[in-house]
Order: structure tokens, then C-alpha cells, then sequence
């Protein structure tokens, strides 16, 4: 692995039909979400044998089950019926000892193994010791759980996927507990890159959030880092609290939370550090340190915050003008909050980010109409903007991989 590129890069201008040609999107498809892996929950999530999770990959695949099993290994296969492909599981999750299919009632075990197969007799040629749901592939990384829809072996292991930030971010995300404590979900009007884009550029903040978040953070000084050897770690940028650049004034409710919590958005936190050693996150030692932030391909970007946050966001396509986004917070705070004011300042950062979000969205929903009536063909990316422009590079060359290795079959 190459040492990481900083500072000035060449920025060249990107073609405007990467948010909306279908014959790229279905590109992106086969050869990016289907060939690399896709972060999906947390292992805390399922703690428990018996413990599962259904998820829907939209665009992506079929949807798929993640259980532990009895030997307390997680596994991961399609929600499809091998009979005749109805779902095996209609909850979003729960806690069961198999998997029954409502159609005709044929039961599979937590490894996946046909148990039980109604009228059997009438199946001679169904061996239920030989007929499993169609398993997935499944691994952990940083405390988090992640698939692989490729048929047969990932090119790359989850390990050297993230190099290389295997090793640091991983102690950072998996040695330590995580509570959930909001999380937001929307379908989107545009494609699937834009929502990911505007999360891995805060160039955009003064604009667009003025006084939602924009008055107390800044990148002044700090280009993104870009790993351009890595398969699936695109790069990071850090932000710094720089309030003498501040274009509006905390309101008194964003003040109080940085006064008398840990979670500090709009100005630095004056409570005491919750981290300890941020040496993973805060690559250059900065005592205004406020974020990093990580972009991974496919569509995962992770970015703590504060002293004791964490937020994970995942894009997911439906089509070339339509996604699903997902926005998930964590905290090593136990949830529910155990005082008042622990309390108040989680619900002030929630409906905060609510409202970020919605700006965002309806921006972005503005350029995807301006882009079917293609006048503008093709994009400008600044230095703040250097990780939006290596996402689209790695993107790139994952499907430049994918096309000539059917060429070659």
C-alpha cells in the first residue's frame, strides 16, 4: 500500500451522466455493490442465539436474513425460499428458532438447513439434509457486521477491503461499546451518490446550514487524505471548530448543550473528554479537533463526533433517480439517557440533524430534476472536495475491472 496522497491533488471535471445514465448505474450495480462488501448492522444487534435481522438490499439483491446460531456464529443468507422463493421471514427482526416460509410451510434451521418440509413424500428428489437457503457471505470489522453478494470468493477479505485503516478504526469502532441512539430513514428523489456526497464534503455547510450547523465548524487548512491503492477505503477529511469564522451565533439551546454535555456541534464541548486517546481520529492532534470523516465504498461513510459520537450513514440504490438513506447515532453513553440532561442534549442533537437532513434532501432532490434536463454535463470538484472526486475514481476503476473481465469470458 502507497502512502495516502494530501494536500493539492488534480481535480479533473467528472461526467454529469454518473447521476442519472442507466447503463453506469447498472455498472455500478454488478460490479461495485455486488462484488464488494456492504455494511449492514452492528453485532450488537444481535446478541443472542436465535438473535436475526432482515434487511433490504433495494436494487442491490434479494433481501437477506443475518442470524447468530446456536454456536453463536452469525450468518447470512437471502430471505428466499428454496421451494419456491417467497420470504422465509417477514419481520424485521426478532428472536426465533428457524425460519418458516407462509407460503407452504417449508422450515429452515439458524444454519440455514431445510428441517422441515411439509408432505415430504410428494418431494422425492428434495434431500432435506442437502437443501439450505442460499447462503451469503458474512464477517465482521470494527464491531460491525458486513455481506458479500459475489458467487464465489470475495476478491478481497473484510481486513484488506479497509486497509488501511483495518487496524485504527477498527479498535476504535470494535473495542468499545456503542449504544444506538436515533437514527433517520427516508427514500430520496435523486441517485444514490448524491445523499453520500454531500456527506463527504462540509464545504457546503455555510450555504446550506447557516444556522443549523454551518456557523461553528471549518476546514480551513485541512485537505482530505485519499488512499488511492485501498479497494474499499476511499479517504477522510478532519474538521476543527473555528468560531472566529462563524457566519451566525449558537442559538442558547446549542449552547447549553456544549455547556453541560459532551456533545458539542456548533461550539467545542467545555465537558470532559469521553474518548481518552483520539490518536485514530484526530490524525493531526488538534485540541479543537470536532470530526473526522471516513468515506468507504460502496456507500458507507463513518464520522465521529464530538467527544463520545459516532454517526453512520448508508446510501442505497433504487434507481438511477431514486434511493433509500439511512442514518444512524451512536454514543458510548448507556441508552436510555440516565438523567435529565443527558437526555436533553441527545433529543437537541436528534431534531438537530433532522433538520440538516431535511435540507439536504430537498437540495438534492432540486438537482436530480436539473439533471434530467442535462444541460450542465459535467461536475466541479474543489480541494475540500478531493474525497467526492476519489469516490467516482474508485467507483470507476472497480467497473473498468468488472468490464474487461467479461470481455475476457
Amino acid at each position: 500500500m502507497n502512502a495516502p496522497e494530501t494536500g493539492k491533488q488534480t481535480l479533473t471535471k467528472l461526467p454529469a451522466s454518473n447521476y442519472y445514465c442507466e447503463t453506469h448505474y447498472q455498472n455500478e450495480i454488478e460490479a461495485v455493490f455486488r462484488k464488494t462488501w456492504l455494511n449492514i448492522c452492528r453485532e450488537d444487534d444481535l446478541p443472542n442465539p436465535g438473535d436475526f435481522i432482515t434487511y433490504d438490499l433495494h436494487d442491490v439483491g434479494a433481501p437477506i436474513i443475518i442470524a447468530r446460531g446456536k454456536d453463536q456464529k452469525l450468518r447470512a443468507f437471502y430471505n428466499m425460499c428454496t421451494h419456491r422463493g417467497n420470504v422465509v421471514e417477514m419481520a424485521k427482526k426478532g428472536n426465533r428458532k428457524g425460519f418458516k416460509c407462509n407460503f407452504h410451510g417449508w422450515t429452515f434451521d439458524l444454519e440455514g438447513q431445510l428441517v422441515a418440509l411439509p408432505e415430504q413424500q410428494y418431494f422425492p428428489q428434495v434431500d432435506c439434509a442437502e437443501e439450505h437457503l442460499v447462503t451469503v457471505h458474512c464477517d465482521t470489522w470494527g464491531g460491525f457486521v458486513y455481506i458479500n453478494l459475489c458467487e464465489g470468493e470475495p476478491e478481497w477479505t473484510l481486513a484488506e477491503f479497509h486497509e488501511p485503516l483495518t487496524e485504527s478504526m477498527g479498535e476504535l469502532m470494535g473495542d468499545r461499546k456503542w449504544y444506538r441512539t436515533h437514527g433517520y430513514q427516508a427514500t430520496v428523489n435523486c441517485n444514490w451518490k448524491l445523499p453520500y456526497d454531500a456527506l463527504i464534503e462540509f464545504y457546503h455547510f455555510a450555504a446550506l446550514h447557516p444556522k443549523t450547523v454551518g456557523g461553528g465548524l471549518s476546514l480551513k487548512g485541512f485537505m482530505p487524505t485519499i488512499f488511492s491503492d485501498s479497494p474499499g477505503s476511499v479517504g477522510f477529511f478532519e474538521s476543527y471548530y473555528a468560531p472566529e469564522t462563524a457566519t451566525e451565533s449558537p442559538t442558547p439551546i446549542q449552547e447549553l448543550t456544549t455547556t453541560i454535555g459532551n456533545f458539542g456541534l456548533y461550539v467545542q464541548s467545555k465537558a470532559p473528554k469521553a474518548l481518552g486517546d483520539t490518536s485514530a481520529i484526530n490524525q493531526f492532534d488538534r485540541p479543537d479537533w470536532g470530526t473526522t470523516t471516513y468515506a468507504f465504498i460502496p456507500n458507507v461513510c463513518i464520522m465521529p463526533v464530538g467527544l463520545n459520537g459516532l454517526a453512520l450513514q448508508r446510501a442505497w440504490p433504487i434507481g438511477p433517480d431514486k434511493c433509500t438513506f439511512e442514518i444512524l447515532f451512536y454514543s458510548m453513553e448507556p441508552q436510555p439517557p440516565s438523567d435529565f440532561v443527558k437526555l436533553f442534549c441527545q433529543r437537541a442533537a436528534q431534531y438537530n440533524n433532522r433538520d440538516i437532513a431535511s435540507e439536504d434532501f430537498s437540495t438534492l432532490e432540486r438537482i436530480q430534476r436539473n439533471l434530467k434536463r442535462a444541460p450542465v454535463k459535467s461536475f466541479h470538484f474543489g480541494m475540500e472536495e478531493a474525497v467526492n472526486h476519489a469516490l467516482q475514481e474508485q467507483i470507476q476503476r472497480h467497473i473498468d475491472r468488472h468490464l474487461a473481465r467479461a470481455a475476457q469470458t
